[in-house]
This record gives C-alpha cells, sequence and structure tokens, in this order.
C-alpha cells in the first residue's frame, strides 16, 4: 500500500526548485510544511509554486516561508491556513495576501530582510480571528490599526525590533477586550515609555518601582500581575488583563 498520499507533516525544510510543484503536489493531506527558497528560480517560479498550493494542499494548517522572495499580491494561499511564519522574508507584499486567509490564528514574522522598514497596517476587519501576533526582530517603521482590525487577537509578542521614534501602540489594540498577554523585549525606551503612560492613563497600574538611576522600573497591574519592566540594554515588557 501506498502510504505516502498520507503523509501529514515536513519537519524539515524543503528547497524550492522547478520540481517541487510537482513533488508536493503527490502529498495532499500534508497539513505542515516548511519552504526554504534559496534563490535557484526565477521570482515568477516561486509565486507559481506558492499559488499551487491552494490547489495542491487543501488540508494545509501550518506554513513556514525561510528567505522567500517577496511575491505578488495575488498569489492565493490555502483557505484552511492557521499558522504562518515569515522568516526574513524579503518585502512585504506577502502582508497583503495573509489579511485575506479567513482562518488564520497566529502569524510570526521574524529577521524581516528589508530594504525599508516594516510598515505595519491593519484596516477593518483585517485578520478577524488572529489570536496571536509575534513581531522578532524587524525593523517597524509605522504601526496603524483601524478599529475592527485584529479584533480577536489576545497574545502579543514583540521581541527585539527596531522602532522608528514616533511609533505607540495603536490605539484600537487597547480596546481589545479579550487581550490578556504580551511580551516585548527591545533595545529603545521610546515604546515601552508610550505603554508605560497609557497603562497609567486607564489606571490600570497598581504599584510603580524606580530602581536606581532610573534605569530599571517596574510595573505591577491592579489585577497583580508585573506587566512592564525594564532592564539594563533590553526592555521587557508582559500585559495582562
Amino acid at each position: 500500500m501506498d502510504i505516502l498520499p498520507s503523509l501529514q507533516s515536513v519537519h524539515s525544510m524543503v528547497v524550492y526548485d522547478r520540481h517541487t510543484t510537482s513533488f508536493l503536489s503527490k502529498f495532499p493531506n500534508l497539513t505542515e510544511l516548511t519552504l526554504l527558497d534559496i534563490g535557484v528560480s526565477t521570482k515568477s517560479d516561486v509565486e507559481q509554486a506558492l499559488a499551487s498550493l491552494e490547489k495542491n494542499l487543501q488540508h494545509l494548517q501550518s506554513l513556514y516561508l525561510y528567505h522567500f522572495r517577496d511575491c505578488n499580491m495575488q498569489v492565493v494561499l490555502p483557505s484552511s491556513l492557521t499558522k504562518v511564519t515569515l522568516n526574513r522574508l524579503a518585502g512585504q507584499k506577502m502582508m497583503e495576501t495573509l489579511k485575506k486567509l479567513p482562518n488564520l490564528l497566529q502569524l510570526q514574522i521574524k529577521y524581516m530582510e528589508m530594504v525599508k522598514s516594516v510598515d505595519l497596517s491593519v484596516g477593518a476587519g483585517e485578520f478577524s480571528k488572529l489570536l496571536v501576533l509575534e513581531l522578532i526582530e524587524n525593523r517597524i517603521g509605522s504601526w496603524e490599526m483601524m478599529s475592527g482590525g485584529m479584533r480577536s487577537l489576545w497574545h502579543l509578542i514583540i521581541i527585539m525590533n527596531t522602532f522608528n521614534g514616533n511609533i505607540q501602540v495603536p490605539n484600537p489594540l487597547w480596546l481589545l477586550g479579550d487581550l490578556e498577554f504580551g511580551k516585548m523585549e527591545m533595545d529603545t525606551n521610546v515604546l515601552a515609555n508610550s505603554i508605560r503612560n497609557k497603562l497609567r492613563e486607564l489606571n490600570y497600574v497598581k504599584e510603580e518601582i524606580i530602581h536606581q538611576f532610573e534605569s530599571k522600573w517596574e510595573l505591577t497591574l491592579k489585577n497583580g500581575c508585573e506587566s512592564l519592566s525594564t532592564y539594563t540594554g533590553k526592555l521587557g515588557i508582559e500585559l495582562s488583563w
């Protein structure tokens, strides 16, 4: 009996080349897949391969794209996807594609190799089912969110990203009633102080401790959870309400 068509996950990277599309079509039941683009194929071939996933892998739930060149916004990914990781993606057009995924629950963006910084823009109704957003070591140029965007978000992680000096957490995020936990580590205090001031404004702060030389400070929320703290060289933030 041929068991290959029943294969559900690939735990090592599949290096994309001109044979990848026909190869993956032999495994229609795949639910997990990691693809690596090392530049041996043309950009149009890569876009064609990604577009073929919708036709050939209709049960795919988790997709990890490593070092992919930016793709045309017309590329459509399987609607079954619930988790997507973009690692070292060269560009951000893929974000427009991800906004159209109706069942996406978890999105991780890390080590984005951008000529310019990443612009995060979420419109009303976009990423409506997203529960978890992770931003890891990217250069963030702008961060905007319309009311009704990411309305289900409850877990936010921001680790060692570089932010433009005027960036603040979008106001609609503070209005998400289900937001329970987030963690941040970064090498600038600008965004941290913005969050610190917002927590005070919303009357969430129970206690504030400022350490010697003000190089370290901690906030405790009224529910007893430590919510935000800074330390030498890095900043750690945890939000819980």
